[in-house]
């Protein structure tokens, strides 16, 4: 584990998970950096990429009440995003946190998350605009309980089949019946490819 700590700066302060998370794939190799996504938009015969993104980098989305509503809003904004290949996992951000003049605001609006979930991620099947969907399926949850992602707590929620994990920092996880705050402080979702879907 050390290898995926190495270059990352001042690690006795707590900082962003998501930035984290980006770190650590980095170091890891596992591969996810290869993959992206892209917005593109149709400017007469040609289709041009307005922007990109590396997937080791979470996919950051906006909040809607039921989780494929944030992907589908972060599909079709301007300059139709999707992802560029189909990668094993994926990680959603979900935009919780905003700068209004000099500080952090934080939204606890809620996103209804159960064990077994599945959202529909949209990919490019070529250079063009035509899409694919693919079958992406929910396996874990960072919570984030605090005013900014940089002050408060963190903890994970781990979807299983005999229940929900929650771990917590330097103590054993515990099959949870139900986690209270689970809607109002999610904030990176981890999905995995479903093994039917290619």
């Amino acid at each position: 584990w050390r290898h995926i700590f190495r270059g990352w700066q001042r690690p006795s302060l707590q900082h962003d998970a998501a930035e984290f998370v980006r770190h650590a794939l980095l170091q890891s190799g596992s591969g996810i950096a290869e993959h992206s996504w892209e917005a593109r938009v149709q400017e007469g015969p040609a289709v041009q990429i307005m922007d990109t993104g590396p997937l080791h980098t979470p996919i950051l989305v906006p909040i809607h009440e039921h989780l494929q509503q944030s992907v589908d809003a972060w599909h079709t904004q301007r300059g139709l995003h999707a992802l560029t290949g189909l990668p094993p996992f994926l990680i959603l951000q979900l935009d919780r946190f905003q700068v209004r003049e000099s500080h952090v605001a934080k939204s606890e609006n809620p996103v209804q998350l159960a064990t077994g979930m599945s959202v529909l991620m949209p990919a490019y099947t070529g250079p063009g605009l035509d899409l694919t969907y693919c079958l992406y399926e929910l396996t874990s949850v960072v919570i984030h309980r605090g005013p900014s992602p940089t002050a408060g707590h963190y903890v994970t929620a781990l979807f299983a089949s005999e229940g929900t994990w929650l771990a917590d920092d330097g103590m054993p996880p515990k099959l949870s019946q139900s986690i209270p705050d689970l809607s109002q402080n999610c904030y990176l979702l981890f999905l995995r490819k479903s093994p039917g879907d290619s």
